[in-house]
């Protein structure tokens, strides 16, 4: 075996590790009664320092020397296990807000964190620089748990490009954040930031990730709603073998097998864009290629939790029963970082612009387009 052959023998032990490790404390600390509770606005402490303590919640390779971050390919297996269990937490937040805090080069506080969800098309809040500091104006939405947040990682603009703000709730006024929920009951908050001060030390102007935020947020939704779609489709099939009618269970008609193929067909396909992308994402510029996985697994989750629910019947939409955790979540996720209607319109536009000649290679590498498909979903050109 050669070295090379032992590192990623070794990457591959440690994703297993991971995912053992992260699906026992989530078994033990999220099961349905905790979603249910967590519904009606009730915060998991336990869960989240479990998590912690484990080490979980961080995105920075553990026994590291600086600030040496997981990989996609590692961070994917934390992310498929919070959409997996629908955590009630925002821990894919906060892996992603320690990304872009360390690649601005800026510090972050221990405890919950979260990140700005990008609209496409809607303006970033803007940037000036003060006497004293800097200020910042604006109004940013959907943001995950943002009045419990310790700091949340903001993309603002500068001058003619974008910098990073680590934005602390605890410095703004009570009536300046609005909270707001999702078609899930997870908390989305909305912040007016009206000439909001903010130290030195908290702004980057030298931010230059290799994939922006609001495309990292959209890959990261992606792997969520693949995990999301496979727990529903298990849901699906053990209720068509439970469910019995006419003396035999549903599983057995063939207008019910055909839903859940098509079901389990459009979830493979999902999971495979998504795994695209994050091989994509490990290797550098992605852009093209987590459009297509939102575009695909935002298509897929419709159809799932669709099929899903009318393989339950009645039993699907009752509260007791859990599957609406799952599918409700799909119906919200697929909106954030960009609905796969405004990532198709981007990616429309880019084929256009290479033309026919210009499609194949297109096909086979994207990267030159990344900043032109950066441009297109932040409104910053058309």
């Amino acid at each position: 075996m050669t070295y090379h052959d032992k590192e990623h023998q070794d990457e591959i032990e440690f994703r297993h590790m991971l995912h053992a490790a992260g699906a026992r404390i989530l078994s033990d600390y999220c099961d349905t009664h905790v979603l249910e509770k967590c519904t009606a606005g009730h915060w998991p402490q336990a869960l989240w320092d479990a998590l912690q303590k484990s080490g979980l919640t961080d995105a920075v390779k553990p026994d590291s020397t600086g600030n040496e971050l997981l990989d996609w390919e590692t961070l994917s297996v934390l992310i498929s296990l919070a959409g997996e269990f629908a955590a009630p937490i925002p821990w894919v937040e906060t892996l992603l807000a320690q990304r872009h805090f360390t690649f601005a080069g800026l510090a972050f506080p221990d405890g919950p964190l979260s990140i700005s969800n990008n609209i496409p098309g809607v303006a970033l809040p803007t940037l000036t620089s003060t006497k004293s500091g800097w200020r910042v104006n604006g109004r940013i939405s959907r943001i995950g748990w943002g009045h419990r947040a310790a700091a949340i990682a903001v993309p603002v603009q500068y001058q003619q490009g974008t910098a990073l703000v680590r934005l602390e709730p605890a410095i703004l006024s009570a009536d300046s954040i609005s909270p707001s929920f999702n078609v899930a009951d997870e908390p989305k908050d909305a912040i007016t930031l009206s000439s909001v001060n903010v130290s030195s030390d908290c702004v980057s102007l030298s931010y230059k990730p290799v994939n922006n935020l609001l495309a990292e947020g959209s890959l990261a939704r992606s792997l969520q709603m693949v995990a999301a779609m496979r727990k529903v489709l298990d849901l699906t099939l053990q209720y068509s073998k439970d469910r019995v009618q006419f003396g035999r269970p549903i599983a057995k008609f063939q207008a019910i097998q055909h839903l859940v193929a098509v079901q389990a067909s459009h979830t493979a396909a999902a999971s495979a864009a998504a795994l695209a992308a994050t091989f994509a994402a490990k290797q550098g510029p992605a852009m093209f290629e987590i459009a297509a996985a939102k575009v695909r697994t935002g298509e897929a989750a419709g159809l799932a939790a669709r099929t899903a629910h009318q393989v339950h019947g009645a039993m699907g939409i009752t509260k007791e029963y859990s599957l609406h955790f799952w599918t409700r979540r799909l119906f919200a996720w697929r909106d954030e970082f960009g609905n796969e209607a405004q990532w198709a319109d981007a990616l429309g536009k880019i084929a256009l612009h290479a033309g026919g000649v210009g499609l194949w290679p297109l096909i086979c590498d994207p990267s030159p387009t990344a900043s032109r498909l950066t441009a297109l979903m932040e409104g910053l050109s058309t």
